[in-house]
């Protein structure tokens, strides 16, 4: 019997050994006979070690009806974390299970129908149970998490006609977060004014629009006793509900 070759496109065997060689990973000796397990045992933890940093806080499952996560370091409000694995957690049967990390460098799971935390946290997975309690399937989330987890958030805009007001959020805020700045370009000559409440108090108070098309007019104070958003709540620009035609545009960063 002849070996089948595989058919994709590859280097020279001789380029992949020497490449695995210069990334820490040394391939299981040919011809042994005597120590092949110890062999594949120093293979499978040179590819671990080489690997190490994508696996962690990925949530794997020690048996067929729990689930863990694995350790690893990651970026919380601009300090850098160890996670060390705690005992593994069996989740509810018959439903689908979010997986996150805590403040509190813990993790925390509930079902779908509790939802994700309105506190902060970092979303790891989501994970389907059938109704014997044996998981059947896992969606990883920690590449939209990390991509995502940074103190930076995109600019909010709202478009204000004839002085309207305009919901940014209400009551879905997606994070805490600060707001920092907030600044409108004029769309017609009408003037008016705008501000930003969260529903019940105004963070920045009336900004008096200039009667002039395309001017900018920025915002001068900011209310620190509420220029911070909960995850879950409401921001919004309100306007003097006949004149304002603004572009309005908030600054805002991500509090942890």
């Amino acid at each position: 019997m002849s070996d089948v070759a595989m058919s994709q496109g590859y280097p020279a065997v001789a380029d992949i050994d020497a490449e695995m060689a210069a990334n820490g990973i040394e391939m299981i000796a040919e011809n042994n006979q005597q120590d092949l397990l110890s062999d594949l045992k120093r293979d499978k933890w040179g590819q671990y070690n080489a690997f190490a940093w994508a696996g962690a806080l990925g949530v794997w499952f020690p048996s067929p009806t729990t689930f863990n996560v694995r350790p690893g370091y990651y970026r919380w409000n601009g300090t850098v974390k160890l996670y060390a694995p705690s005992t593994a957690i069996n989740p509810t049967d018959n439903d689908t299970t979010y997986v996150w990390m805590t403040a509190a460098n813990t993790i925390a799971s509930a079902v779908d129908g509790t939802g994700w935390p309105t506190t902060a946290h970092l979303k790891l997975a989501e994970i389907d149970v059938d109704s014997g309690g044996v998981i059947t399937a896992r969606r990883d989330l920690r590449g939209q998490t990390m991509l995502a987890n940074s103190d930076e958030l995109p600019p909010l805009r709202a478009s204000l006609t004839a002085g309207n007001t305009v919901a940014i959020f209400t009551a879905n805020a997606p994070c805490k977060m600060r707001i920092l700045d907030a600044w409108s370009v004029a769309r017609s000559a009408d003037g008016g004014t705008w501000k930003i409440t969260d529903g019940t108090h105004d963070i920045i108070p009336a900004v008096t629009v200039t009667s002039t098309d395309k001017t900018i007019n920025r915002t001068a104070l900011i209310d620190d006793a509420y220029y911070e958003i909960a995850a879950g709540g409401s921001l919004s620009v309100v306007g003097d509900g006949a004149n304002a035609d603004v572009e309005v545009t908030v600054l805002a960063m991500r509090v942890w």
